[in-house]
């Protein structure tokens, strides 16, 4: 099977792409979490909330125009998207005042765990509440 195929059904799947894109901005998100909570002097769990809401604008952009690009936002889409951030923002805060210890390495598998978590009821939440797909 060549590659064209491949491509051709990535790029018509929401799942793949929001695997892509979920985890680009989880990787970036543990990264500036770790980093945040071994550089400022706040609790690990109010870095984490910042590095979090820091990667939301850019995050509904990329969902909005590439992962479900065929999909139509409904009406308060954004809003939603944000109570579904809210809750990702809850489980990463939690995380870091649970685990996170100001060791780069040690937080940033923590929140990339809880990355993981926030992005599966994201998906779950977009996909069937936030964007409609057109009829066929």
């Amino acid at each position: 099977m060549t590659a064209g195929p491949i491509l051709r059904a990535f790029g018509r799947a929401a799942l793949p792409r929001f695997l892509l894109v979920g985890g680009g901005f989880a990787l970036v998100n543990a990264v500036l979490a770790a980093l945040l909570t071994g550089l400022l002097p706040w609790p690990a769990s109010a870095s984490a909330a910042l590095a979090w809401i820091l990667c939301i604008p850019p995050a509904w952009a990329c969902q909005r125009h590439f992962t479900f690009r065929e999909a139509t936002p409904r009406r308060g889409g954004a809003l939603l998207y944000l109570v579904t951030q809210a809750l990702g923002l809850a489980i990463s805060a939690g995380a870091g005042a649970l685990f996170a210890s100001g060791a780069f390495l040690r937080d940033m598998t923590v929140y990339l765990i809880a990355s993981a978590l926030a992005a599966g009821l994201s998906y779950v939440i977009a996909r069937r509440v936030i964007f409609v797909e057109p009829p066929q």
